[in-house]
């Protein structure tokens, strides 16, 4: 029950194999159009070998921007439909066939069809698109973002965004409303934002209590966030360091005004007022006992 079994079909001389027909059962096929394959049997089942003389022939072309199969020449006998099976690659959605021939074309689901050749020969070649999504940057009364109108892109674009306070107030972060956007630093008011193939909207955040901090570098860690950048006053900040292997954070030490640390690799600030840290990172070290 359900085990993968091989089956292959061996044409005579002058028959071409034209695909496998279920007589009786329950049997799933792989590949249906392939003289060699896989089937996995849910009960007692009968397939014939379709053999034909002078069958019709089905060219399925691949694409770069997705996965169709099977693919290349099929034979089959005219009429009798085949089924084939498409998967976009990601950011991409089908769009259709382009085709050749007397052929009928019949969609079961969005990632399996039925193509049925009624000449001697027939052409099809699945489309697809980049998806687009729709990025909304939603405006604030405490400061102006750009571009101030929702725009269309296609996966994977790239777009440039920016936040400017009013006076009295400071860039805290960008927000996502909704949907799903990867933002290249959300501290920083001039960054990048990417699609990702889903409509999405975000906005800025500005107050006007807020306290400026930075968390420094260091060469044998990666530290999220980091740089300069203000917070809300009395907020809790999480800073995440990763140290590269062999290293560990020990401490992290306050360079500049007040600050309270709570954790290592994974530290948590409450900003009362502003402030400068860095993390002191070690080698690791281990203890070695010897028994005798």
């Amino acid at each position: 029950h359900s085990v993968p079994v091989d089956i292959k079909a061996i044409a005579e001389t002058d028959y071409t194999f034209t695909g496998w027909k279920i007589i009786d059962g329950n049997v799933k096929i792989r590949n249906s159009a392939s003289s060699n394959t896989q089937i996995s049997l849910m009960s007692n089942t009968i397939i014939q070998a379709e053999f034909d003389r002078n069958p019709s022939v089905l060219e399925v072309y691949r694409s770069d921007n997705g996965v169709v199969e099977p693919f290349g020449k099929i034979y089959t006998k005219q009429g009798v439909p085949i089924i084939v099976r498409i998967a976009p690659n990601t950011g991409y959605e089908f769009a259709g066939w382009k085709t050749g021939g007397n052929i009928i074309i019949k969609e079961i689901n969005p990632f399996r069809t039925t193509i049925t050749v009624n000449a001697k020969l027939g052409k099809v070649k699945p489309k697809f698109t980049k998806k687009q999504c729709t990025v909304s940057v939603l405006s604030s009364n405490n400061g102006v973002v750009t571009p101030r109108r929702a725009f269309k892109k296609n996966y994977g674009d790239s777009i440039k965004i920016s936040a400017t306070p009013h006076d009295g107030y400071r860039f805290i972060r960008w927000e996502t409303v909704s949907g799903f956007i990867y933002i290249t630093n959300i501290r920083y008011p001039n960054t990048t934002i990417v699609c990702d193939s889903t409509d999405a909207s975000l906005q800025a955040v500005f107050s006007g209590n807020a306290v400026e901090v930075s968390i420094l570098k260091h060469n044998l860690a990666t530290i999220q966030p980091s740089g300069n950048f203000y917070v809300i006053r009395n907020s809790l900040l999480s800073v995440l360091a990763e140290t590269k292997e062999g290293y560990t954070v020990k401490k992290w030490e306050v360079e500049r005004g007040r600050a309270r640390v709570k954790g290592l690799h994974t530290a948590e600030i409450k900003c009362k007022t502003p402030f400068e840290i860095r993390p002191i990172i070690i080698s690791k070290e281990y203890i070695l006992t010897l028994l005798g």
